[in-house]
């Protein structure tokens, strides 16, 4: 398919890299519904909303990971206390052991619910004919439901917690290219997050593309950016051409 778009190779860049939460995944209406399992009976007695809890459990996800990659905690005890700080945000105490089983039915219900954005899988499909394709994220480990999902098709991963590096650090952006094989200027970075991806990859010479399925106002209007994968014709264009 790309062939017939790009008949002149020096248009197609080396790699492109994809974030995972949100713009390859669905995370948002994913992590809600597994919110909503676990903090059922204090959202039905109106202690906390369930845009509370998404917003609580993303800045305290960001949070614990910075002291994860300095070691102050190790993954699971930060995922324990996560939950437990939010437990206590809706008045709750909570121990430690509680909020590793709170993790615990989160993740099972995360996992069981998480699906890919449509058009996502056929983008991924046609660039790994032309080009290099990886996923750079700030999760802690590569979890087996995303590589599922994603039928092994980015070859190249670069994970914070394994790396030890997160978004927007520009060396995080720089190891990815540098591990590939190319200079900054070939490769493209498609995310969801302004600070962490397009900024991020900028920052390190890269070419960003932000996806904006949420109709955000863009910071920059020169920066390329998709609403959605469909028509993957329209978005192949895009992507390669940033």
């Amino acid at each position: 398919m790309c062939q017939i778009f790009f008949q002149n190779e020096g248009m197609i860049p080396k790699v492109v890299f994809f974030d995972l939460d949100d713009t390859l995944l669905d995370h948002t209406g994913t992590s809600q519904k597994a919110l909503q399992h676990v903090f059922g009976e204090q959202l039905a007695e109106n202690r906390t909303s369930l845009e509370v809890l998404e917003r609580m459990n993303s800045d305290l996800y960001d949070t614990l990971m910075v002291d994860v990659l300095a070691k102050k905690y190790d993954i699971h005890h930060a995922r324990a206390e996560r939950f437990r700080r939010m437990f206590e945000a809706c008045g709750d105490s909570c121990t430690l052991e509680r909020g590793h089983a709170a993790f615990g039915l989160y993740r099972s219900r995360f996992d069981a619910e998480r699906t890919l954005i449509p058009g996502a899988l056929e983008v991924l499909q046609a660039l790994g004919q032309v080009t290099e394709v990886g996923i750079i994220t700030n999760q802690p480990h590569k979890f087996d439901r995303d590589v599922e999902l994603l039928q092994n098709l980015p070859r190249h991963w670069f994970v914070s917690g394994e790396v030890g590096l997160r978004k927007p650090d520009p060396a995080l952006f720089k190891l990815a290219v540098h591990t590939v094989g190319c200079t900054p200027s070939e490769a493209v970075m498609v995310g969801d997050l302004w600070d962490k991806d397009v900024e991020g990859a900028r920052n390190a010479g890269l070419r960003p593309v932000w996806i904006n399925r949420f109709q955000l106002e863009a910071p920059d209007a020169d920066i390329p950016q998709l609403s959605s994968y469909e028509p993957v014709e329209l978005a192949l264009r895009i992507i390669l051409k940033a």
